[in-house]
């Protein structure tokens, strides 16, 4: 009797043991698919969705409110990313839910925000305004005025999409005086932007252009210029409409001087859509038409570049739907396994003690071998994910780096054949006033002043220094080989040297030294000299080699 009663304690004790170290694993793993989904958030929304999605599962079944609550908020916003509106208002549901079991105001108010906010993108304006004034209420309740504001700013947000334009007004002025208070100048800044595009749909111009001005303060301030420049193409808007097409025009140059030298592409559309308006305004249908060729071009890059995430994200589904499936199915097997475990044991109660404990040793040791493969090869995963993420910046910054060279040779080309114009047009006006017959001395003395003023006007080096400029941007080292190799060249036979590297003429280059073609033909037969070049070897060859 005494070695049975032993025998049942024995068994109950380890079965409890097996039970706890079961919870600690569960716990284990829900900290692990919580860090996985964070971690793939970003770049790759839908399997972050397929690893919440577990960890909730079993927070869930542990009644783990606080991991929950984790996995929860992550399945609204990835599920409001991929444009599944009603998916993330179901999971913002479930926050709801335990925010009254917990009694967690605050908790409450972000899931009534969460749902009016995905009910607006669903354009279910009715049910959102209702959500949204359940937020306001419940930050009033709990006097969380940061909350309030954002309650207030979402509530504007959709009144302003219903072209309801006075209460979202009366909705941004209200965040308006909380974020003063606070003195949260990153908020006010935005809410700035709000109520100045609320006031020039209601055609307060002037109200409008005073709070785009206080956001650009704030936002140059902060040095967020991404920012300045889409209100700058708000303010465009603004003089269009008042008729003031000039400042307009400023307004659109500043904005997209910006954004076509950090390539934000939204801002380029925006910014060819405003010019369009502009230039019909003015009736000047060229510039029109050629800033909607713009806006009609880049749309469609980015359209196809739509298309193919889309056909991605379709593959991606595919194989986070196989993923799920395996991941259901070891599942399953495993509590089969865990169930059938269990049964053996009470079977085997009546037998052998030791067997039962070796048995459960064995279990426990293959459900750590398991548990160990599954992180590996989860972390394989994100590592692969990381690589191809290094990849993708890789290819991005040599696409820079070539777009930024062919600019800098474009400002290089336009630099130098502006040189070559301008001395061509001065020298044509110097040779007509060379040969102008004059009735009198006098005459002839203020012609021969201006000729020494166009003389001196060639010869100066402020030309020189911009190519210069320009030219090291594109060719950094030729000037250094050149005069390492060459030290006695005189500067202008650096001049001519440099002028032969971008394959100018000999009508350009008398142009540019403000010589005849004879004079650059003995400067070249002078060069050769000095560098001491045989016959076989060309002279603009062997140039083009010092800058290897």
């Amino acid at each position: 009797m005494n070695k049975l009663i032993v025998i049942i304690f024995l068994f109950c004790f380890f079965n409890f043991s097996l039970k706890a170290n079961e919870k600690n694993k569960n716990q284990q793993s829900i900290q692990y698919y919580l860090a996985v989904s964070d971690s793939l958030l970003e770049d790759s929304v839908t399997v972050s969705i397929i690893y919440a999605k577990e960890a909730y599962q079993m927070a869930k079944e542990e009644s783990d409110f606080e991991n929950s609550i984790k996995a929860l908020h992550i399945l609204s916003y990835a599920n409001q990313q991929i444009g599944q509106y009603n998916e993330a208002i179901s999971y913002s549901l479930e926050l709801l839910k335990i925010g009254d079991q917990l009694n967690d105001n605050k908790l409450i108010a972000n899931a009534y925000m969460y749902i009016g906010n995905n009910y607006r993108l669903l354009l279910k304006f009715k049910e959102a305004l209702n959500f949204h004034q359940l937020a306001i209420e419940k930050c009033q309740e709990i006097g969380d005025s940061m909350l309030l504001a954002s309650a207030y700013n979402n509530m504007g947000a959709t009144y302003f999409e219903n072209e309801l334009y006075g209460e979202a007004l009366s909705c941004f002025e209200n965040a308006h005086d909380i974020y003063r208070v606070k003195n949260d100048t990153l908020n006010l800044g935005r809410v700035y932007n709000s109520l100045g595009i609320i006031h020039g749909q209601l055609n307060n111009l002037i109200e409008a252009k005073r709070y785009f001005l206080k956001a650009i303060y704030i936002f140059e301030h902060r040095e967020m210029f991404s920012s300045v420049a889409s209100i700058e193409n708000n303010l465009a808007k603004l003089y269009i409409k008042s008729g003031d097409y000039k400042t307009a025009e400023e307004y659109i140059a500043k904005s997209y001087a910006y954004s076509s030298n950090k390539d934000i592409v939204q801002l380029q559309l925006n910014n060819f859509r405003v010019s369009v308006d502009l230039y019909k305004k003015q009736n000047n249908y060229k510039r029109a038409f050629e800033n909607l060729e713009k806006f009609i071009s880049l749309h469609d890059s980015i359209k196809n570049e739509t298309i193919i995430k889309k056909v991605e994200q379709i593959r991606m589904a595919y194989e986070v739907d196989k993923m799920e499936k395996d991941l259901m199915l070891a599942k399953k097997d495993n509590q089969l396994k865990s169930k059938n475990l269990r049964v053996s044991l009470f079977l085997s109660l009546g037998i052998f003690i030791i067997g039962i404990l070796l048995i459960i040793v064995l279990i426990i040791k293959n459900r750590q071998s398991a548990s160990k493969l599954l992180i590996s090869q989860r972390e394989k995963e994100i590592t692969d994910l990381k690589i191809s993420k290094v990849e993708d910046e890789k290819r991005l910054a040599k696409e820079k780096f070539e777009m930024e060279l062919a600019f800098k040779n474009r400002e290089l080309t336009t630099t130098t054949m502006h040189i070559v114009q301008k001395n061509e047009l001065i020298n044509s006006i110097r040779n007509h006033l060379s040969k102008m017959e004059l009735a009198s001395k006098a005459n002839e003395k203020v012609v021969s002043d201006i000729i020494a003023e166009i003389d001196q006007n060639i010869i100066k080096d402020k030309d020189w220094e911009l190519f210069v400029k320009h030219f090291k941007d594109v060719h950094p080292d030729f000037f250094d080989n050149l005069l390492k190799r060459h030290p006695d060249l005189t500067s202008k036979e650096v001049r001519y040297c440099a002028y032969s590297r971008l394959n100018l003429s000999l009508k350009e280059i008398s142009a540019v030294l403000n010589i005849t073609t004879r004079g650059v033909e003995k400067a070249r037969s002078r060069i050769r000299q000095k560098m001491n070049l045989s016959k076989e070897i060309d002279l603009n060859t062997y140039i083009h080699s010092l800058d290897i």
